[in-house]
């Protein structure tokens, strides 16, 4: 599938000396929107978000089709924002053409809304600015991810990663709402095991996810990449262990990929949490 249904709103990542960057640049053009990360954007799916309240304030994602010479199979997008009572209207251009608007004002607090689907227009070659423009004087926009998409309602993937993510960070409303799926691949907790997060928050964070998977019907298939560090196996022994009972109280999958060995995966050297390029692969 070349659907990718979601991706947050960062542009790249810094993390030990090396730059992780995405297909996009994300450019501030009026200096009026604020940049939310990690802990600060807990109701937004990514933790990652960009909020408008000035009339005017301009946003572009400059984005590459072609990056890296890959044809990225892209010919729409949509816009991830949040709704509810309140809110306001943004505008949405494509390479200096007007496109549509949207009124992100709801009845009920929606984490994960999103735009209507925006096809790019024929013609414009790789390289598209998309501008977002806040159209409302006094109510807040908040822009939270943005779709790639090949051909919309065809299988899609949502991506809701982003480096240095944690579980007990991230809203119960959004757990659930990414949990709409008919799969949900699950592999947090790297982050809550290294920074010594709350275990009881930690499984009822869980909890809300195995029981957004049976309401929606989601098949949950849970990932272990807490690999052992520092020469004790047993450092995250309980977040391992909350992981594997909520794959069993979803009558999911669990998928345990540390027992593969470290030398296999990680670059040991340099770190001692992310895969190497054949550990992906794997």
């Amino acid at each position: 599938a070349y659907n990718m249904g979601y991706v947050s709103f960062n542009d790249y990542d810094e993390w030990n000396g090396f730059l992780n960057y995405e297909i996009h640049r994300i450019y501030d053009k009026t200096e009026n929107w604020t940049d939310r990360h990690g802990e600060a954007s807990p109701d937004t799916p990514g933790n990652y978000s960009y909020t408008a309240s000035a009339s005017g304030a301009a946003l572009e994602i400059r984005l590459d089709r072609e990056a890296d010479g890959i044809d990225h199979h892209i010919n729409g997008f949509y816009i991830y924002h949040t709704a509810g009572p309140g809110y306001g209207e943004y505008q949405i251009s494509v390479n200096g053409q007007v496109i549509t608007s949207v009124d992100c004002d709801a009845a009920e607090n929606q984490v994960c809304a999103r735009s209507p689907y925006i096809e790019i227009p024929e013609g414009l070659g790789y390289e598209i600015t998309i501008e977002i423009v806040k159209l409302s004087a006094d109510d807040q926009v908040t822009i939270t991810g943005i779709s790639y998409i090949d051909q919309p309602d065809t299988l899609t993937v949502n991506n809701y990663s982003l480096s240095g993510i944690r579980l007990i960070d991230i809203d119960d409303e959004v757990l659930r709402e990414i949990s709409r799926a008919n799969v949900v691949l699950f592999t947090l907790g790297t982050n809550d095991a290294g920074t010594e997060a709350d275990i009881n928050e930690f499984q009822r964070k869980l909890n809300v996810v195995v029981e957004a998977c049976r309401e929606n019907g989601s098949v949950l298939v849970v990932g272990d990449v807490i690999w052992d560090r520092y020469g004790d196996a047993s450092w995250a022994t309980p977040y391992k262990d909350a992981l594997q009972k909520a794959a069993e109280a979803a009558n999911g999958y669990f998928i345990d990929f540390t027992t593969i060995g470290n030398d296999k995966i990680l670059d040991e050297a340099n770190d001692i949490s992310h895969p190497t390029y054949e550990g992906h692969r794997y």
